[in-house]
């Protein structure tokens, strides 16, 4: 009896660990806390008469995707930061400061948010860059220059996030360069080439160099000032806003060698003066921000064809709807107003894709904000 009751005993001991064992993530139905999101807006302080310009950081409030300051609410960085760009991994955050001919360096604070400069805190990136992209593997980073003739420039990053130009530095392309984007499996790099009527330049990246060469043909053409691209989250389609003809061009990929082909219907109109293009994760949903009209353009994305349906408008918004972004989890949409100097926030129908302000609607931002990026 005695020998029954220690097995009895041992037996619930057991059963009592393993039940405390199991009360986090190997639990069967068990769901873990949402990872911190955050946000950060290139702020073009100087043109409002302040003697610095910023970078914003809010974190994402994962019950209600409301934007919120964090403190301090501010980083500053150099002269006239246009496009900002963080690395697959969120360990690192860079910015084009166009007028200083740079781009500053950050690391991330993976809990707070919060953004550090690195050493050197900023390395040179030719005249006027605009805007970057991070290759998959957060191995390489290119960096578009509006000069013309327009040039790419290519780093490696470097343990710790610093940058370091490749060789060669740079690449020359036919006009200004604006807008950069790369396949999800960094196999092919497309920049729009801002021009009347535009082109998208294509390269192939050298897997192990990280070096661009131009596809041959080098470029196809596209409307009129093409300015924000990006590529589906399945890798088949690449698609551009054409501000100079308020529209959105559709291009399929040759997987094999990396050649655009606009696709049956495409252009597709928008309202007036498109900028920003994002795109939501599962690749459903397509928006622009229209800056002239202060509006946003809503598309159904048909993941097969690529082609887009105009699902609706939401505006007029705040003012001056530039940079676009879409939180990780597909339920948010943040829209950075230039004209305002606001974010407005957006709850997603995850069925039709349509738009309804968060409340508040929008959250001070610093002056003439431009672009918006997160950390997922």
């Amino acid at each position: 009896m005695n020998r029954f009751v220690k097995i009895f005993s041992i037996l619930s001991l057991i059963t009592l660990f393993s039940a405390c064992k199991n009360s986090g993530d190997d639990t069967p139905g068990y769901t873990p806390p949402p990872q911190e999101e955050f946000a950060y807006v290139s702020n073009v302080n100087t043109a409002g008469g302040a003697t610095v310009d910023t970078v914003s950081m809010l974190r994402i409030n994962p019950d209600t995707g409301v934007l919120e300051p964090l403190t301090p609410a501010f980083v500053n960085v150099g002269n006239d930061p246009y496009d900002l760009i963080m690395t697959p991994n969120g360990q690192n955050l860079y910015v084009a400061d166009s007028l200083s001919d740079t781009v500053r360096q950050f690391s991330v604070n993976t809990s707070t948010g919060l953004l550090t400069p690195l050493t050197p805190a900023s390395v040179s990136q030719g005249p006027i860059p605009y805007a970057m992209v991070v290759t998959h593997d957060n191995r390489f980073m290119y960096g578009a220059n509006d000069s013309s003739p327009g040039t790419i420039h290519q780093y490696q990053i470097q343990t710790g996030g610093v940058l370091s130009a490749l060789t060669p530095a740079s690449i020359t392309t036919s006009n200004k360069v604006w807008f950069v984007t790369l396949t999800p499996n960094s196999l092919f790099l497309y920049a729009t080439i801002y021009q009347s009527p535009g082109e998208i330049a294509m390269f192939s990246v050298n897997q192990t160099t990280g070096v661009l060469t131009a596809l041959a043909p080098a470029t196809v053409a596209t409307a009129n000032e093409p300015w924000h691209i990006n590529v589906h989250p399945n890798g088949l389609f690449v698609y551009i806003t054409n501000r100079g003809s308020n529209s959105v061009g559709v291009y399929s990929i040759n997987t094999g060698n990396g050649q655009l082909t606009e696709i049956p219907g495409s252009p597709y109109a928008t309202g007036n003066g498109p900028i920003g293009l994002a795109i939501d994760p599962q690749g459903r949903f397509l928006y622009t921000g229209n800056s002239n009209a202060n509006t946003v353009s809503i598309f159904t994305i048909n993941t097969g064809t690529g082609v887009l349906t105009l699902a609706g408008t939401v505006g007029p918004i705040a003012g001056g709807a530039y940079g676009l972004e879409v939180d990780n989890t597909g339920n948010y949409l943040y829209v950075a107003n230039h004209a305002s100097n606001t974010v407005s926030m957006y709850a997603i129908n995850q069925t039709t894709g349509l738009l309804t302000p968060l409340t508040p609607a929008t959250v001070t931002v610093g002056t003439n904000p431009r672009f918006i990026r997160l950390r997922r």
